[in-house]
């Protein structure tokens, strides 16, 4: 018997619909071998179709990249001693995942729809249907790519959003100062003013903290606008510019996909922008890149409804003639116009208060 690793680290990418969860999968194999591939891509020379993708197209599509495919059936006796990870195993009857190894009570697999997770060694033997595909490196095999950067990622999604992002984290660290402030308050009461030590004290902690609770008030007042304003900012133009360049796609696209998948990508926009706000990080969701327009004219309509929107029709003139690199870029923009040093000015205007009231307090003392 072979030793063998218990399982191994493979790269998590997500399916972006439930059909694509045999594309995802073979990307993760591709990716742990050296090979990044777009996801959309792999899609293609899988052959995903509204009814998913079968075993043997996945096998193919392998092939294709320069890699040696064997398929098996196996128990779940057999799949621990024999398989070489990662592997694609069938799931559920209906649905592909990654199998990166065991541990001692549970199976480890990569979920194209929910990621790393663990699973009990009687949920494997349950939801595995004993089809396993393993893939290798041949010699036709190449790597290339990279993984898509965060950092670059952000950069991108934030370029006409900076200032408005850089004053929500500060007018948000100046809440949080003024927050560590309040506990100081309270401790020279109880420790000066309340035993009787320093009576004298008692009128300037008083004007300190009614100055204080004015700028907190003040700075968390402006802080909320701002988030509002970059929330509906980025929902405005990240829908417009997905609504801009699903009007450019191809007819194939849409004879992929349901329209409920399409539905759901678009109010996806106003669900990112609404969870990661609170995080001062925010991102544009788009459609695949790589259309343009030819002279082809095709014509789709979009039916978009929900409890507040009546049902709205558009005609527009599509393409099916794909560029080989770059994206459609002729998408609205909104420049941002975000006053930053206003929060700069609180805290100087703060600072000198302070100083102020400190000053008067001396000076009343001598007098």
């Amino acid at each position: 018997m072979k030793k063998r690793k218990k399982r191994i680290t493979v790269p998590v990418i997500m399916q972006m619909e439930a059909l694509e969860c045999g594309a995802a999968s073979l990307a993760m194999i591709l990716a742990y071998h050296g090979k990044w591939l777009p996801l959309e891509q792999v899609r293609s020379d899988c052959g995903v179709s509204r009814d998913g993708s079968k075993a043997s197209s996945i096998a193919k599509a392998g092939r294709s990249y320069g890699l040696e495919v064997k398929a098996h059936r196996y128990g779940v006796d057999e799949v621990k001693e024999n398989v070489t990870y990662p592997a694609i195993i069938h799931w559920n009857f209906n649905h592909f995942v990654v199998l990166c190894g065991f541990t001692k009570n549970a199976a480890v697999i990569n979920d194209p729809a929910r990621g790393t997770i663990k699973v009990t060694m009687e949920e494997f033997d349950h939801s595995f249907t004993g089809v396993c595909i393993e893939f290798t490196p041949g010699e036709n095999f190449e790597k290339g790519g990279k993984p898509e950067s965060v950092f670059k990622f952000l950069k991108d999604r934030l370029a006409n959003t900076t200032a408005s992002v850089i004053f929500v984290m500060i007018t948000a660290a100046l809440v949080a100062f003024v927050g560590l402030v309040t506990p100081v308050f309270a401790r020279i009461f109880t420790d000066q003013i309340l035993p009787g030590h320093n009576m004298h004290w008692l009128e300037m902690l008083l004007v300190a903290m009614l100055f204080t609770a004015i700028f907190r008030m003040i700075v968390g007042f402006l802080n909320e606008i701002y988030l509002y304003r970059i929330k509906g900012k980025l929902a405005i133009v990240s829908n417009a510019s997905f609504m801009w360049h699903m009007l450019h796609l191809p007819m194939d696209f849409y004879a992929q996909r349901m329209v409920g998948d399409l539905a759901g990508r678009q109010k996806l926009n106003d669900q990112i922008a609404e969870t990661l706000i609170a995080k001062y990080v925010l991102v544009e969701t788009k459609a695949p890149e790589g259309y343009v327009r030819s002279e082809k004219e095709e014509s789709v309509i979009f039916a978009y409804e929900d409890g507040n929107t009546k049902e709205i029709e558009i005609t527009k003139e599509l393409t099916n003639e794909r560029i080989p690199t770059g994206g459609y870029s002729n998408s609205p923009k909104t420049e941002d116009d975000t006053n930053i040093w206003l929060p700069f000015f609180l805290l100087l205007l703060s600072v000198g208060g302070i100083a102020g009231i400190i000053w008067y307090t001396k000076r009343k003392n001598h007098d």
